[in-house]
């Protein structure tokens, strides 16, 4: 080690990530090389390792200056290009011009095949002009451990040669390139670093060897008087011994010999997986192998199955250490998004481990996180109950496929359908992570989930539990409509239906109002300028399905007496009823404050009322028996179904689920031929 000259301007500005638009995903196919990097704007951004959910810098590039008249950096001062290294492989040529025609750089980026070790081959060519006046600087900003501020930089000399290194925790990286570097130093961002330097007056005046405990960046000039092509490489481990033997061996095998084991591996990724879908492709599968390659590369290389919605931190540039979540983690929307898109290109084998992993991940309720990190460690603890159904979808595809080999997903499966009753099927997150309500996304997944499930269930012999999943389907399924589609819509003037994003509700308002006609919602994260509140339409027409008791009990009492006064005849009058009683007396019994006698009364008759004492439902005079779970897991009467299934308790308090039996609600398009609504009161 040089003898130490600690850096001025301890600790540096704020640290910040990068913006989350990238081009290009570099990463080598083989399991042993656990690192990943992004590109845009012609440069490195986030390089993630040893797992794929720890970013370790914000960004690498080039700085280039002439010492007199101009300094550049790679990504605001020059124009990019990016192609990749074939059709294949998840390398990147790069090539960034000077607008000025004063010179260009040509970089191949790729990851050793067999070590966590970044590597750029670079050819610097300067125009006849300006050839041998122009200096060529590597800048790198460590975040290390998903953190800018805490990181320690140093200045070695290691066998003859200046290496950058930097430290933070256990994390530790090494740079250097096969030309050396002529000079080097570790600065504070903004105050003492290579950038700051360099813009200042065009030279390296500050040559620090020390930069401890900040927001640091390393800075290490290029020989080209030795060549103007090298290769600049970038290495990770837990400890510097690691992190310099690794730099040393990667350095020492030749560029070639990289790249040509980089491709041959990405060539062994579609080996034995035909897919129907290359068939029909009019480019050979070209775009259907790198999109195949492109969905591998999110998993994870250690904790197998494990796959990231993204390698990027949205709004980066507006993020620092107080934030360390982004896209890389794990939500199970995403994977099985990712999972499935494998299976159309003919992969099983990382569907199946992403199966896997999730069944490992489950919560004991049978939920799952929002998001978490590949540990399983929770980020976000909300809930979306979309996210809870599509592991059953991804079960039953593999399942279909002959895919499951000896795993048995039915545990899990039945966890997850059993969440999806006791919390549906209003979402506490619709898929947009904003907002509360009834989601048509997030319905359809669910309903999907649960007739899986019932499949499951039934091939498991639980004949009881899968018709109570298919039933209560079914019902969610025919209030789609009821819950998400609008008559008063205004995007376009003449189609007032249409489905609506969402219908926001207060989940803990058990009266709460659920009219897609008379809704407010906000729509989050606009700017300042923009509208985010769309407030319910002058003059828009309510519907019964959703206001207050009061409204509810005269519109219907009316709605029944021009009804009877009608001249239809007796049986259809009788038909065309009994769902308004359905729902009225849903309705009814979510307003109520206690258990107890309800009653509802049409044409001054009594037409329903409910003995909590003894569990019977009285209707126009004749009972009948209905099953009450309730929010404690106690039994208020006979709970025959949910009792038996398992399915537990809800954790809405004051909540019940009442199963509403299809012979005395009528017809089928109103609830379904047998349903489950659930209802909320007080218990005594």
């Amino acid at each position: 080690m040089t003898n130490q000259n600690t850096a001025f301007g301890h600790p540096g500005i704020e640290p910040r990530w990068t913006r989350s638009d990238k081009e290009a995903i570099v990463t080598a196919y083989s399991a042993s090389s656990r690192i990943w990097a992004t590109l845009s704007a012609g440069i490195v951004n986030e390089v993630y390792s040893p797992t794929i959910d720890k970013p370790q810098i914000r960004d690498l590039q080039f700085l280039i200056t002439d010492g007199r008249s101009f300094f550049h950096d790679e990504r605001r001062d020059t124009e990019s290009t990016i192609r990749r290294i074939d059709d294949e492989a998840l390398g990147f040529r790069v090539t960034n011009r000077d607008r000025e025609g004063r010179y260009s750089i040509e970089k191949t980026v790729i990851t050793a095949p067999h070590a966590n070790c970044l590597l750029l081959h670079t050819t610097f060519v300067a125009s006849r002009d300006w050839s041998g006046k122009l200096r060529l600087f590597a800048l790198l900003a460590p975040h290390l451990n998903v953190g800018g501020w805490g990181n320690s930089g140093t200045v070695l000399q290691h066998g003859g040669r200046r290496v950058l290194t930097a430290h933070r925790g256990n994390a530790h990286l090494a740079m250097d390139c096969t030309n050396g570097f002529v000079r080097a130093s570790c600065g504070y961002v903004g105050v003492s670093d290579g950038w700051t330097d360099l813009a200042d007056n065009y030279e390296l005046d500050w040559q620090f060897d020390a930069a401890p405990d900040g927001n640091i960046a390393l800075t290490g000039e290029v020989d080209l008087a030795k060549s103007s092509e090298f290769t600049l490489a970038v290495s990770f481990s837990h400890n510097r011994h690691g992190a310099l033997a690794t730099l040393a061996e990667s350095l020492a095998i030749p560029f070639g010999n990289h790249l040509a084991r980089f491709q041959e591996q990405w060539t062994r990724a579609r080996h034995g997986r035909p897919s129907e879908l290359a068939k029909s492709a009019q480019d050979g599968g070209v775009l259907l192998r790198s999109s195949h390659n492109l969905l591998l590369s999110h998993e994870d290389k250690t904790c197998h199955g494990a796959m990231i919605a993204s390698l990027s931190i949205p709004w980066g540039e507006a993020k620092g250490d107080e934030d360390l979540g982004g896209y890389h983690l794990v939500w199970t929307r995403d994977m099985v998004h990712s999972a499935t898109g494998l299976m159309a290109a003919g992969e099983t084998a990382t569907p199946l481990r992403a199966l896997v992993y999730l069944a490992s991940s489950q919560k004991a309720d049978g939920g799952f996180y929002q998001n978490f990190w590949i540990d399983g460690t929770p980020y976000w603890q909300g809930t979306q109950l979309d996210e809870v159904a599509f592991p059953i979808l991804l079960a039953w595809k593999l399942k279909r496929a002959d895919a499951l080999q000896q795993f048995d997903p039915y545990p899990m499966v039945k966890a997850a359908a059993g969440y999806l009753v006791r919390e549906g099927p209003a979402t506490p997150q619709e898929r947009w992570e904003e907002n509360s309500g009834y989601s048509p996304s997030t319905l359809a997944a669910h309903i999907a989930a649960l007739i899986c499930a019932g499949e499951f269930a039934r091939e498991a012999g639980d004949n009881e539990l899968a018709a109570y999943f298919e039933q209560y389907a079914d019902f969610l399924r025919n209030h789609i409509e009821r819950w998400t589609v609008t008559t008063s819509g205004t995007i376009l003037p003449d189609v007032p239906k249409h489905f609506i994003r969402l219908l926001p509700i207060d989940l803990s308002d058990p009266c709460a109002e659920e009219n897609p006609d008379d809704a407010e919602i906000t729509i989050r994260n606009r700017a300042a300028d923009l509208r985010s509140r769309f407030p319910r339409q002058a003059g828009g027409r309510r519907r019964f399905f959703g206001v207050g008791p009061i409204r509810c009990y005269r519109r219907r009492r009316a709605a029944c007496r021009r009804l009877a006064e009608s001249d239809r005849p007796r049986t259809e009058m009788r038909n065309a009823r009994r769902p308004l009683l359905a729902t009225v007396f849903v309705r009814r019994i979510r307003s109520a404050r206690r258990w107890g006698a309800i009653r509802w009364c049409r044409s001054g008759t009594c037409m329903a009322s409910v003995d909590r004492r003894t569990g019977t439902l009285r209707i126009g005079g004749r009972s009948r028996r209905i099953d009450v779970h309730s929010s404690d897991g106690t039994v208020l009467r006979s709970d025959r179904t949910a009792s038996r299934t398992g399915l537990g308790p809800s954790r809405h308090a004051r909540s019940a689920y009442v199963v509403w039996k299809a012979d005395w609600i009528g017809h089928a398009a109103d609830v379904g031929t047998r349903g489950i609504h659930q209802v909320a009161s007080e218990r005594p």
